[in-house]
């Protein structure tokens, strides 16, 4: 499916649905033009990429969804929490949140029936679907460390399946059979939980004991916008702060394509970065104020700690096994509806295909590796606790613009989503546009580029003292889906990131 063009909103009767992965746009539009709402087309979306991105999303693992409807917005928290019990599992797997985090989303939100909504992930576990390429280069970078004899369905014996081949997976369609008519009380309190707890080695009470965070989302105004994003212990505090920080300094008086837009960015986004180590967390496990943390007068305070010289700074990014060992999978959709309602949504199971485990069909998380290795850190393991995560799912608004916009990447997400979004909203490029520039990535002293970065802006900033990698991988940069209602040009219109496979698809149709 090729990036269509803008659509007109016409009568405010356009749709439209960004996804990672082709399939799952289809979906999502299936149940739009079928006059399904935001949440409806969300379950369909969610469950057909646990089908056919399996790497990076399911059952096994969670996500977290920012929801506006009539200028109300709701953050929803359904990732991964450790269990209550106190147990470990070895795999590092926490309790997951999806199956009744989607079913959430639903009940609050949704108008057609669950069972219709879950069908076409259901039709592709058991008929197939084609393994395209993307989905080949995740299986053979991972396949040292996922359980072949489990994942069947991704290999002919020891062998990763080939592109073109068709993938069909039963026990997945199974499973997702019993979600469809047990719902999740089967999943977190029936035999499906005895099961899944038996082989994880924790309680059943921690399947029934899991809840979904449903909360006010953190908020603040940037260039404009009103900025939703998720709380603590997710990434939106770090993101807006990266934005707040850069509207405070005037970057619009830098040039994108000069050395001194990563130069400074990058500033900004260490400063956000070593405060989420001390500010960040489960909120529900220490005092701190967090809603101070995107406050004018608390980015004031961050001033201090900048150093906007031509040397740049080195500071501590990380303090979890995720972080240092750079897991950076997730998946990102974005779904308008008639009715103006907008859902931006991140999914995830840790690493690529989480612990590369399979249960009854679906890959198991690894998201306890989020928390830190640190005793003394804020985000240190403690039973029902929430890891920190970098996923930022967000929604932007002003009179003229309703953006949603999010991206995989790991601890690179904030990074990743802040120099998108500037390109769009300070500098005028089209979405599209901003989420084809070429990227960078900051590490302490050393900044990661994309091999389409100019030689000027490499040159100049090794000159200032940086260690310049030109780094190809694509997924490395993440994979920004996006939407915009535009009301000033009365248009509707997506942008997909290239470096994976999404795309996106709009509609007016009554």
């Amino acid at each position: 499916m090729n990036n269509p063009k803008p659509v007109e909103n016409k009568n405010n009767q356009a749709f439209a649905v960004s996804a990672n992965h082709p399939l799952a746009v289809e979906a999502g539009m299936d149940v739009l033009k079928k006059g399904g709402n935001a949440a409806d087309a969300a379950v369909a979306v969610s469950y057909v990429l646990a089908v056919v991105e399996p790497f990076g999303s399911g059952l096994g693992g969670g996500g977290a969804a920012i929801v506006l409807q009539d200028g109300k917005a709701m953050s929803y928290d359904y990732k991964e929490i450790a269990p209550y019990s106190g147990e470990t599992p070895e795999i590092q797997a926490g309790i997951p949140g999806f199956v009744k985090g989607i079913e959430k989303l639903h009940e609050d939100y949704g108008s057609l029936e669950m069972s219709e909504l879950m069908e076409p992930a259901i039709k592709l576990a058991k008929e197939g679907f084609e393994a395209d390429q993307y989905l080949v280069d995740r299986l053979q970078a991972a396949s040292y460390r996922i359980s072949k004899s489990s994942a069947s369905p991704f290999f002919n014996e020891d062998t990763v399946i080939k592109v073109g081949e068709t993938i069909k997976q039963p026990e997945l369609a199974e499973t997702l059979e019993r979600v469809k008519e047990n719902g999740a009380k089967d999943f977190y309190e029936g035999e499906m939980a005895t099961e899944l707890s038996q082989a994880l080695g924790v309680e059943k009470s921690d399947f029934q004991r899991y809840e979904v965070e449903k909360e006010p989302p953190v908020e603040s105004t940037v260039f404009g916008y009103r900025i939703f994003s998720a709380p603590p212990p997710l990434g939106g505090t770090t993101l807006e702060q990266i934005l707040k920080l850069a509207e405070m300094f005037d970057l619009k008086n830098i040039e994108p394509d000069q050395a001194d837009f990563p130069h400074s960015l990058g500033e900004f986004i260490k400063v956000a970065y070593e405060k989420r180590l001390d500010t960040v967390a489960d909120p529900r496990y220490f005092s701190k104020d967090m809603d101070k943390l995107v406050t004018d007068s608390y980015i004031e305070s961050l001033k201090e700690d900048l150093d906007l010289s031509d040397l740049p700074s080195d500071v501590l990014l990380e303090d979890s096994t995720a972080d240092k060992k750079g897991y950076d999978n997730t998946t990102h959709f974005v779904i308008a509806d008639r009715e103006g309602t907008m859902i931006s949504a991140t999914h995830s199971l840790g690493n690529f295909f989480g612990s590369g485990t399979m249960i009854n069909g679906m890959f198991i998380n690894n998201s306890l590796s989020h928390f830190s290795t640190n005793e003394n850190s804020l985000n240190k393991k403690e039973p029902g606790k929430r890891p920190r995560s970098h996923s930022s799912p967000m929604i932007l608004a002003s009179d003229e613009k309703l953006i949603g916009i999010g991206s995989p990447g790991g601890k690179r997400i904030p990074m990743i989503l802040s120099q998108v979004l500037l390109r769009h909203i300070v500098y005028g490029e089209e979405l599209q546009e901003a989420i084809d520039a070429p990227r960078f990535i900051i590490e302490g002293n050393k900044i990661y580029v994309e091999e389409t970065m100019s030689d000027d802006i490499i040159g100049e900033l090794s000159q200032r003292g940086y260690d310049v990698y030109i780094k190809e991988n694509p997924f490395f940069y993440g994979g920004v889906q996006a939407l915009v209602v535009d009301e000033e040009n009365n248009q509707v219109y997506g942008g997909a990131d290239r470096r994976r496979i999404g795309t996106w698809d709009a509609k007016n149709e009554h």
